[in-house]
């Protein structure tokens, strides 16, 4: 099964910008850069009418997309490491909580560190590369043993 590959790339001529769409795997190995310029030339004819051979294009940006088959994800559960989560404190910072009417010192988690078992009581900051979770007061996070955070209201 082919996968196909494509090649995005802007070009620029003067007072005009067009997002062009072409190539597949043997255009990329064979003389990718000649050919991305008349794909560039081709495109300044369909946009105007016309184009001078020796108008410049500039080609502004360039991404190449790939599809293929990978193998599925294996998500296996990890042992308990039971609940003091002490080694992935980062540090403590003041967060001003409605619950507390005020400013509130709070421990600050590096979640690449928490384990499976790990708890922690609110109120808390959980800091990953791509999301911040504020654990408030009356609740306490778990980490699962696929490494989900869960969030529960203490009794």
């Amino acid at each position: 099964m082919a996968h196909p590959v494509q090649i995005h790339f802007k070009r620029r001529r003067i007072g005009a910008e067009l997002v062009v769409q072409r190539g597949n795997r043997a255009r990329i190995r064979k003389r990718a850069e000649d050919r991305a310029r008349n794909i560039a030339r081709q495109a300044v004819f369909y946009d105007a009418g016309f184009v001078a051979a020796d108008e410049p294009v500039q080609l502004v940006t360039f991404r190449v997309e790939a599809t293929g088959i990978v193998r599925k994800a294996e998500f296996r559960p990890q042992p308990d490491a039971g609940p003091d989560a002490s080694a992935a404190v980062m540090g403590y910072r003041d967060v001003w909580l409605a619950e507390a009417a005020g400013f509130v010192s709070c421990p600050v988690y590096d979640r690449d560190k928490l384990l499976a078992g790990n708890r922690i009581a609110g109120p808390a900051i959980v800091e990953q590369m791509d999301a911040t979770t504020l654990v408030l007061p009356g609740m306490a996070a778990r980490v699962e043993p696929y490494l989900n955070l869960i969030l529960e209201a203490v009794a």
